[in-house]
């Protein structure tokens, strides 16, 4: 079991890096540059995970720990503690201004106006009626965009929009 002191006095490897363990699981990895770093390993279907808890001293023994234990509650009930992170919770709303921002970049005004067009009769009439959505959002877009542009009759064969 580490202690806040341990942590502290460890010598950093002249080369590579070397672990301290705590317990379950969780470790820190100190590197030859001076950094440590909290570390989670576990298994998820058959596959060895890492995930990443935080740098010391940001993240103190004891956050490192909750953060640890928050990850074990999350496993034991069935839920990838790597995939919780990658998926967020947002509403219809908020989903609109995030990809729009994300996508407009250096596209023409003209080009933009049409993909929204598409984009208002397409996705967001589902994305709108939904109080609460938890998806990886490029997945929920093209799912989306899809099943509305199958109900209109559109044959999207390698186009991402279709004009009916």
């Amino acid at each position: 079991m580490l202690t806040d002191a341990k942590i502290r006095q460890a010598k950093q490897p002249v080369k590579g890096q070397s672990t301290l363990a705590d317990e379950a699981g969780m470790y820190i990895i100190i590197r030859a540059n001076g950094s440590k770093l909290w570390r989670y390993r576990f298994k998820w279907h058959g596959k060895e995970v890492l995930m990443a808890l935080g740098e010391y001293p940001d993240v103190s023994l004891q956050m490192a720990r909750d953060h640890h234990m928050e990850a074990r509650r999350k496993r034991a009930a069935g839920i990838s503690p790597q995939e919780e992170k990658k998926t967020e919770k947002v509403t219809g709303a908020t989903l609109r201004e995030v990809w729009y921002e994300s996508w407009k970049g250096n596209k023409s005004e003209r080009y933009r106006d049409y993909v929204l067009r598409r984009m208002e009769d397409d996705v967001y009439p589902d994305v709108g009626r939904l109080r609460e959505l938890s998806f990886h959002r490029s997945y929920a877009l093209g799912t989306v965009a899809f099943r509305r542009q199958r109900k209109r009759g559109c044959g999207a064969k390698g186009r991402s929009f279709c004009v009916s």
